[in-house]
């Protein structure tokens, strides 16, 4: 005999299909890998999962309360709003929520103008392109569709014109 065998005549001989794993094996070492694929994408699947489009007051409400949020841990803008507003955030957020309603969703329910609470505040270049930066970013992270980049092309037109004017204002006092 050229090859002698170590296998014990009295142990247990495989066949070849005893190495094939059972349905149950295969089902844990899949939800294993799904699982270690979530987890090391995690932040990655919930950014894109959570995105939505800006249909209704409540989107509005998130998109204020977000973007106003980041405005009042920024060091460059934090200052300005707390000092201005003060303690009357909660009538800001609600004035914010009424604005960005009658603009995005086409409800008429923002009455005042915009321009003159802002005419005299210190406010620059830095100023218009940190407050843009932030409103893109909440923008960018959690909407999808027309409106989410109508609200983007209203801010930036917006940051324009406030801009402009106060510029304006500032090198031609009367």
């Amino acid at each position: 005999m050229l090859f002698k065998s170590r296998i014990p005549l009295n142990s247990k001989i495989l066949s070849p299909f005893s190495l094939i794993p059972s349905r149950k094996i295969i089902y844990i070492i899949r939800k294993t890998i799904i699982l270690r694929i979530i987890l090391f994408y995690e932040s990655d699947w919930k950014f894109k999962v959570s995105k939505k489009e800006i249909l209704t007051i409540e989107d509005i409400e998130f998109l204020v309360n977000s973007f106003y949020g980041k405005v009042r841990e920024d060091e460059i803008l934090s200052p300005i709003f707390n000092d201005k507003i003060g303690n009357r955030w909660p009538e800001h957020l609600e004035k914010m929520y009424s604005f960005w309603q009658t603009v995005l969703l086409q409800e008429n329910t923002y009455h005042g103008r915009p321009f003159a609470p802002h005419a005299k505040l210190l406010i620059d270049d830095k100023h218009f392109n940190r407050w843009l930066k932030l409103f893109y970013t909440v923008i960018d992270e959690n909407f999808i569709g027309d409106k989410a980049q109508e609200a983007k092309w209203r801010a930036n037109k917006m940051a324009e014109m406030f801009h402009h004017k106060i510029n304006y204002l500032r090198n031609n006092s009367f």
